[in-house]
């Protein structure tokens, strides 16, 4: 399903407004609750989007756990840390046990970037499934830190890998690999930008050559896209 905003902010109240309904649901269901989320422009602006959300206060999130699909090697309080930009973009408002925080670890715990992903391949053991992944959308079409054309789009049998040749800096980095992702209950996509036009139709059409081509939830995909992206 994809769901077509007039722009990016829009894009975020969306997913935003949508995210805050299914946590209310799924925390009176079962507990706990596994969402992944995801940095970038598109990523950090549903958290933002989420942060004013006057629902959040009603969301019971010590029963909530939150994952990172993929993070730069970096220490958590650099510029570039995915958790770092949640951090302030969201979490440090947050209600949620310091536990239930897992962010991925840089080299100030791990000597290399394969040592800190087999590390959270190791913590992902305690999770039954992920309840909900959002993911952005790269102009060529990658998720997370898993690029066209990159020997990790094949790895199979690990939760985790290390990336050290991204195209896109910094060129070391973690990701969850394309099986996690796409074991999830639910995959929600965020894309804004007329940037985003080719790549979105390619995945959207389930293309093998782009990766989030080859991504879907297994109860639930949607696709909150702007109309630049969309290309209407």
């Amino acid at each position: 399903m994809m769901i077509v905003l007039p722009n990016g902010a829009a894009v975020a109240q969306a997913a935003a407004q949508r995210l805050t309904g299914l946590l209310l649901e799924l925390t009176t269901a079962h507990a706990p609750v596994h969402v992944v989320v995801t940095g970038g422009r598109d990523g950090l602006a549903v958290l933002g989007a989420l942060r004013a959300n006057p629902l959040l206060p009603a969301i019971n999130w010590t029963d909530v756990h939150l994952w990172w699909s993929d993070e730069r090697f970096v220490p958590p309080d650099h510029a570039q840390s995915n958790y770092g930009q949640a951090r302030a973009t969201l979490l440090d408002d947050l209600s949620i046990p310091a536990g239930n925080v897992h962010a991925m670890g840089g080299p100030d715990r791990f000597a290399n970037v394969h040592e800190a992903a087999a590390a959270y391949a190791e913590d992902l053991t305690q999770v039954f499934r992920f309840d909900l992944v959002l993911l952005g959308l790269g102009p060529d079409g990658h998720i997370a830190s898993l690029f066209p054309d990159q020997a990790g789009n094949q790895a199979v049998g690990a939760a985790a890998i290390g990336v050290e040749n991204s195209p896109k800096p910094p060129r070391t980095r973690l990701s969850l690999t394309l099986p996690v992702l796409s074991a999830a209950q639910r995959v929600w996509f965020v894309a804004s930008g007329k940037a985003k036009r080719l790549a979105l139709a390619r995945s959207v059409a389930g293309d093998p050559q782009v990766p989030a081509g080859r991504v879907h939830g297994q109860l639930e995909t949607i696709w909150f896209a702007d109309a630049a992206a969309a290309g209407v």
